[in-house]
């Protein structure tokens, strides 16, 4: 269920979201981030009130972090049915983590030459089919049954 609401909230990025391109980066024309950050939030609020699909895109947003907070803090469970309970597993638990959080420095290095490179409605759409494809393998991954304390 959950893949498939990233799969519809990735459908409704790619139909919603049309940015045209900048022809300077705001940075360049003189524009620091402390001026920005006013017109910032007056624009958003301002778009918020006036316009359904970014209300509807904002609240896709909210559910499907709601969806990604279960899947932070449903994994160490699912792991522990997986590999087994026990002191003996905690190098499974520390790799999976210290991949994760690889994974994430990563992708946030290179999301700035990615964005260039594919530009920002391309490169949101890749990672938003990337979260949905992960989502989808882990919930298909297979259980081991409950063993018996008897």
């Amino acid at each position: 269920m959950g893949a498939g609401a990233a799969l519809v909230y990735l459908g409704a990025v790619a139909a919603l979201v049309h940015e045209p391109a900048r022809t300077a980066p705001l940075h360049d024309a003189g524009h620091g981030i402390a001026r920005r950050v006013p017109t910032v939030l007056a624009t958003a609020r301002t778009e918020a009130a006036q316009s359904v699909t970014v209300r509807v895109i904002l609240t896709t947003a909210v559910a499907f972090g709601f969806a990604m907070s279960a899947v932070e803090l449903l994994w160490q469970p699912h792991l522990e049915e997986l590999v087994g309970s026990g002191r003996r597993h905690g190098f499974a638990f520390g790799t999976l983590a210290a991949a994760s959080m690889l994974a994430v420095a990563v992708a946030a290095g290179a999301s700035p030459r990615l964005r260039r490179g594919l530009g920002l409605r391309v490169g949101y759409l890749a990672a938003l089919g990337l979260v949905a494809i992960c989502t989808a393998l882990a919930l298909k991954w297979p259980r081991r049954s409950s063993r018996s304390t008897s």
